[in-house]
């Protein structure tokens, strides 16, 4: 009698694990997942694919949106540096104008023109930026690779010439980079 309890139980067992498969299976189909290794362009498949893209997405607008808020914060400091960069030279020029008009001249013409980059700074937003920056590496692609160039020598001696920390590591506005002279 045990050997029939035991092949009945089994059947049992078997027949419930064959039910609940099935069942896993067609909840999984009407739900539009699949367990199916490797199924190609499932339905499923399409779904996950939509679905990660569109997490990527939203993760990169995000972060584009962070990173413009920064960026347009720091515009408006720079326009307003350089703003109080621009009268100091105004000042400058109108205490050479008696001695030497032609140096004030100058002065007054390097004033204009810083004004104009204060301005520029303060009215642009990060998009318009960005399409501009774009748009100048096009039209002259050799004085915008030479400009990054340029911008890459000044940067790294800047942090050569940065204050070393005891271990070797040099710190650039409070933080380590961790890299030897």
């Amino acid at each position: 009698m045990t050997t029939e309890r035991s092949s009945y139980a089994d059947e049992v067992l078997s027949g419930n694990a064959e039910t609940i498969t099935a069942t896993r299976e067609e909840e999984m189909a009407s739900t539009g997942l699949s367990d199916a290794p490797y199924a190609g362009t499932t339905p499923s498949g399409d779904r996950l694919t939509d679905a990660a893209t569109g997490v990527a997405e939203h993760a990169a607008d995000t972060a584009q949106r962070q990173v413009g808020t920064q960026v347009e914060g720091q515009l408006a400091r720079v326009g307003d540096a350089l703003e109080v960069v621009a009268n100091a030279v105004r000042q400058g020029a109108d205490q050479l104008r008696e001695q030497q008009p032609q140096m004030a001249g100058l002065a007054d013409t390097a004033a204009t023109q810083v004004d104009r980059a204060s301005q520029f700074a303060r009215e642009s937003d990060f998009q318009s930026l960005l399409r501009e920056t774009e748009s100048a590496a096009r039209r002259q692609p050799a004085l915008f690779i030479g400009g990054a160039f340029v911008l890459g020598v000044v940067a790294s001696r800047f942090l050569k010439a940065s204050p070393k920390q005891p271990g070797g590591k040099h710190t650039f506005a409070g933080r380590t980079n961790g890299y030897d002279r």
